[in-house]
């Protein structure tokens, strides 16, 4: 079976479960508030862009700065996804949780959408986060509204059903970006609970206040914290290959407590 066929056949054995429905006020009224939410992220993460490429400037290199616990606590979940090592602790909390394919699927949109790729390695790797985080019964699938997920799916069934290969078109690099809105929201009420918890006690401890470069002993202590998770409820290799891509994609490191296995 050729690649065009084998996906057309998954994608619509996922679209024909999907049940018709009409579009009403409320849902009209949802979808605006989920983009202007994620909108002040858009706009917070310039803001940041920004600051990082004065100091580049300043000092004539890249510096390794970080976000602060104390941003942290002003700006809420906006500054912790803008992080690296604080959102160690998040991602463990999440994960605690049973919800951490909220923050994978995130993250992997936001350098899906970041990068410039090939037509033929962007479409591959939109239908890998659809097969990852969106189709029915995937992996780490997330929780959508069918409508959303409705949308996704007919996208791309309509470029990958293609009658000429060489011909098909690129996916969208922002199809995603309603399915990520709707994800913002959940992650802003599991934000707004981890702040209460003892994980955040121990980022506080670990990170300071008001600490924007974190030394390798204070990154060594946020992955060895998520090392640690592995451990606790005697999870299998699913969640240390989840924890090994997130150190990996965050940190551009083969981090050795994840690659024993």
């Amino acid at each position: 079976m050729n690649r065009k066929s084998s996906l057309t056949s998954t994608l619509n054995s996922i679209s024909c479960s999907f049940s018709q429905e009409s579009d009403n006020n409320s849902s009209f009224h949802q979808i605006a508030a989920t983009k202007n939410v994620l909108d002040m992220y858009v706009t917070y993460k310039k803001r940041v862009n920004r600051s990082y490429k004065k100091l580049e400037y300043f000092f004539g290199e890249p510096t390794p700065m970080d976000v602060c616990i104390r941003e942290i606590n002003k700006e809420g979940l906006k500054a912790i996804l803008e992080s690296k090592v604080p959102l160690c602790y998040f991602l463990y909390y999440l994960l605690d949780e049973f919800c951490s394919e909220n923050l994978l699927f995130f993250l992997e949109v936001e350098r899906f959408e970041s990068k410039r790729l090939a037509k033929r390695n962007q479409n591959d790797i939109a239908l890998s986060i659809y097969n990852t985080y969106i189709s029915n019964n995937s992996y780490l699938e997330i929780n959508l509204d069918d409508r959303v997920k409705r949308n996704i799916t007919e996208q791309l069934e309509s470029i990958l059903t293609a009658n000429n290969p060489s011909e098909e078109p690129s996916i969208d690099r922002y199809i995603f970006s309603e399915a990520k809105s709707c994800v913002y929201l959940l992650l802003e009420s599991s934000f707004n609970q981890f702040l209460h918890t003892c994980v955040y006690e121990d980022m506080v401890a670990n990170c300071g206040e008001l600490t924007i470069y974190y030394n390798d002993h204070v990154k060594n202590l946020a992955l060895d914290y998520l090392s640690a998770f592995t451990h606790k409820r005697n999870y299998g290799l699913s969640i240390q290959k989840i924890i090994y891509k997130f150190v990996k994609d965050n940190f551009n490191m083969d981090y050795p407590e994840f690659t024993k296995s």
